[in-house]
């Protein structure tokens, strides 16, 4: 091997040595359009923008806040004759040169800087919840428009088969079997369609404006085509949500990120009642009070905290503490409220996961057995039109209560997914990873 090929050879394993170390990995494409979509709006949404723009201007704040005061210096001209002022006199007169430092009292930069890092951690949980937000608004947007897309294709299986009725009913009116009215009767569910399409349309334009501004940018049409509304999957126990919901649910945890930084700030108020210290060095040159020599000076102070003891820092210390129990009993009152969210949320999805599964299981087949059994029976003249009719239409309104089941079964699942913060079943115990309900018959009774 020539050296050329072996230094290439060497080159190329010593990147991948580094690059092996570094962890740098090559990202996996998301698996669903619709997490495209999320990695789409999590990168591009201005507000998260601006959040972590704002996150990372406050991670320069602790080092300013542990840092010194701004040292002084001074230069003083003395003994200059009056009325007889001369300022090229200046130098030849007596000259103080000082220089002083304020240094805190022990522990208090520390609490500003600790105080100021909490701060960045309240924003960082603040992120989180926007960004577990934002997924849920983008999920439940999509769900939605998968749900109003598909009613729309229902739409137009039912105007074709009423279309078909029509013709149906007029060349049996026009040989004498039918009647006129059976002909309106058509006619007149014809056009109650448009009408009915008239609003999904109106629905769809509302979910695509709603994902556009979601994603900070117009979001892709031919990736929104792909998306599938996915069936209603059975629902863990509640209980086993409840477990990790106030150790895992963002808001949960950016409350109790405030009451750390809140203690913080208590903490800070304890350290203002302790004295602060001044150091400082002079040089006084040509002091006419010691016979015009040269002399250095040294000065020692402390700040007298005790004279504003009951007006300015008492007051704080007590504010700060009134502040603590806001904040504890914010964090009480969120946990309250995040407990009835998720609860209200899972009995929603419940509620549509049955709703789903009694369609799915019976009505839906029940109502196109009536139909076609209505439908041959009106070929045999054993049945009435108008009947005819509202077994076609039962049959396509079951079809749409059954896809609006599922997509209320899918947004509600996307607001448990916000508040927990996390995929339904990665909130389950870790210990329990599959309680009693996660089986593939459908549950039955969530309530249990």
């Amino acid at each position: 091997m020539s050296p050329t090929s072996l230094r290439t050879l060497l080159l190329c394993l010593g990147w991948i040595t580094i690059i092996s170390f570094t962890g740098i990995t090559a990202q996996s494409p998301p698996d669903t359009p619709e997490e495209a979509l999320v990695a789409t709006a999590l990168e591009h949404n201005p507000g998260l923008r601006a959040q972590r723009q704002k996150i990372e201007a406050m991670t320069l704040v602790p080092v300013q806040a542990r840092a010194l005061p701004d040292p002084t210096a001074e230069l003083e001209l003395m003994n200059f004759e009056i009325p007889y002022f001369k300022p090229w006199d200046a130098f030849s007169s007596m000259i103080n040169l000082n220089y002083s430092q304020s240094i805190p009292a022990a522990g208090k930069r520390r609490a500003a800087g600790e105080e100021a890092r909490r701060e960045v951690e309240m924003e960082e949980s603040r992120l989180a919840v926007m960004e577990s937000e934002l997924r849920g608004q983008i999920l439940a947007a999509v769900y939605r428009l998968a749900t109003v897309e598909r009613l729309l294709k229902i739409k137009d299986e039912i105007q074709q088969a009423l279309e078909a009725s029509a013709q149906t009913a007029a060349a049996a009116y026009s040989v004498g079997r039918g009647n006129q009215a059976d002909v309106l009767l058509a006619q007149a569910e014809i056009t109650r369609i448009p009408i009915e399409r008239q609003d999904l349309f109106k629905q769809r334009e509302v979910a695509l404006a709603q994902l556009d501004s979601l994603l900070g940018e117009t979001a892709d049409r031919e990736l929104l085509s792909r998306i599938q509304l996915p069936d209603p999957a059975p629902l863990p126990p509640l209980d086993g949500l409840m477990k990790n919901l106030e150790e895992k649910a963002p808001e949960i945890r950016m409350a109790r990120t405030g009451e750390y930084v809140q203690e913080g700030r208590v903490e800070v108020a304890k350290k203002n009642f302790k004295p602060d210290w001044m150091l400082g060095a002079g040089v006084r040159i040509r002091d006419m009070s010691m016979r015009g020599g040269t002399f250095l000076t040294f000065r020692l102070g402390f700040s007298l905290p005790f004279m504003h003891h009951r007006d300015r820092y008492v007051p704080a210390l007590e504010e700060a503490l009134r502040m603590q129990d806001s904040t504890q009993s914010e964090t009480r009152q969120t946990v309250v409220s995040s407990r009835y969210k998720l609860v209200a949320a899972y009995e929603s999805a419940a509620r549509s996961l049955r709703t789903y599964e009694l369609y799915r299981d019976g009505l839906l087949l029940q109502s196109r057995l009536a139909y076609e059994s209505t439908l041959a029976a009106y070929s045999a003249q054993k049945a009435d039109f108008n009947a005819l009719i509202q077994t076609l239409t039962g049959f396509y309104q079951n079809q749409s209560d059954q896809l609006l089941a599922q997509g209320d079964y899918q947004e509600a699942r996307a607001m448990m997914e916000v508040i927990l913060g996390q995929p339904v079943l990665a909130a389950i115990d870790p210990e329990n990873p599959k309680p009693p309900g996660i089986a593939d018959e459908p549950i039955r009774d969530h309530k249990e």
